[in-house]
């Protein structure tokens, strides 16, 4: 499976966060739930390693700079080191990472700490330059806690780079793994549009969404109780859920502050492709909100299906050429309307699923296309008025559609 730190949006975040770095500008990045902080935190120092950036590894966030002293290895001292105290041992150090184990949570004490820590990097304190400091933190609790952002420290979301497409992506290369290229084709394009930017929810759900729609509810319904998720905290988030508000509404450098707390917690997301969204895992706790997500699952299908089925139609009406002849269309039972004559006399593939089913229907010899056709027009007309399909019911199409020979690209 590709890394987090290969997907095009992801890695647009993390180079910009480890550019600064290497600037010795500090960057503490917030990362929603369903983002892994310790993949994160691992992207970015290796990138500081590929750069040549000497960084120490700490434990866990420090509370006081005898914390940071003990985490790079520095000498005790007596009493309350200073941060030149502090700088003259960790000398040579260009980052100081934290916490090594991609813990989220941010106490209390450290946002002054770093605070101060990066202020002694804007006056040259101790004439010494002093190292960045870097970290990853996600949720609520560790957003109301956040140091400045000035010209020496930079507060990095990671919504930044969040997108269908990163998602998209780790299912093609995930799918090269399964034996079944129609299989890998349909989680390729469902997966995405269910779980959203959630990685997290994606890998969840990868194996689900050719089960029963109640299945792949019920392993939403599990993510959202996992994750603590209950009825009552869709309520605050009525604002996305009563229409849109712009393709991308937060700024490029912060989340709108109102809703700064849901995203952090993983409850909302927000993609170029479609904008301000509820996570799908929390809207499954409601099931007043079940059309709403049944809509997700069917926009994912339409985008694999509705092609698929015009590409069969038309590999059909080539089969029928090549047996009967450009003429076929208007030979056996012409079409009801002038355009539709005009369109099948100068292109017979231009034979609409209503028109074939008519012809393969009545003319004996053309019946064993008869089933295939009337598949196609049952998925079409569901897909047409937005209702999600059955993987079982795309499966059978394509097994007859191999059959005769119409299955495109054969």
């Amino acid at each position: 499976m590709c890394t987090l730190g290969t997907l095009p949006g992801a890695a647009r975040v993390l180079d910009r966060v480890a550019d600064a770095l290497v600037q010795r500008r500090s960057v503490l990045l917030v990362v929603p739930r369903g983002v892994s902080s310790r993949d994160v935190w691992d992207e970015v120092t290796q990138r500081l390693y590929v750069r040549r950036i000497l960084y120490t590894a700490c434990d866990a966030w420090p509370r006081s700079l005898r914390d940071i002293g003990q985490a790079v290895g520095a000498l005790a001292t007596d009493g309350t080191p200073t941060i030149d105290e502090t700088v003259r041992q960790v000398d040579g150090c260009d980052v100081i990472a934290f916490p090594r184990d991609g813990a989220d949570d941010l106490p209390a004490e450290t946002a002054p700490l770093l605070d101060d820590w990066a202020g002694a990097g804007r006056s040259g304190q101790g004439e010494r330059r002093v190292p960045a400091y870097f970290g990853v933190v996600s949720g609520a609790q560790a957003i109301s806690r956040l140091p400045r952002s000035d010209v020496n420290a930079a507060v990095v979301w990671w919504h930044e780079g969040e997108s269908i497409l990163d998602v998209r992506v780790r299912c093609r290369e995930r799918g090269r793994a399964l034996g079944d290229r129609f299989v890998a084709l349909w989680r390729e394009q469902v997966v995405p549009d269910v779980a959203g930017t959630d990685l997290d929810l994606a890998d969840r759900i990868w194996e689900h969404v050719e089960e029963p729609e109640e299945n792949l509810l019920r392993v939403l319904e599990d993510c959202a109780r996992e994750r603590g998720w209950k009825r009552d905290c869709l309520a605050r988030l009525r604002p996305c859920l009563e229409g849109p508000r712009g393709i991308h509404p937060f700024a490029a450098d912060r989340v709108d502050s109102s809703l700064a707390p849901a995203w952090a917690e993983g409850l909302v997301q927000c993609s170029p492709e479609y904008g301000l969204e509820v996570n799908s895992a929390a809207m499954a706790i409601d099931p007043g909100l079940r059309h709403a997500l049944l809509h997700r699952w069917w926009r994912g299908q339409q985008a694999l299906l509705t092609p698929l089925v015009d590409g069969i139609r038309r590999r059909v009406c080539s089969l029928l050429t090549r047996r009967y002849g450009s003429q076929w269309p208007l030979a056996f039972v012409p079409p009801d309307h002038e355009r539709e004559q005009a369109e099948v006399a100068g292109d017979p593939s231009a034979c609409q699923l209503g028109h074939l089913s008519a012809i393969v229907s009545h003319v004996p010899e053309m019946r064993r296309f008869d089933t295939l056709v009337f598949q196609m027009k049952a998925l079409r007309n569901e897909l047409a008025h937005g209702r999600p399909a059955s993987f079982l019911d795309a499966a059978e199409l394509r097994r007859v559609a191999l059959d005769l020979g119409a299955w495109p690209g054969q």
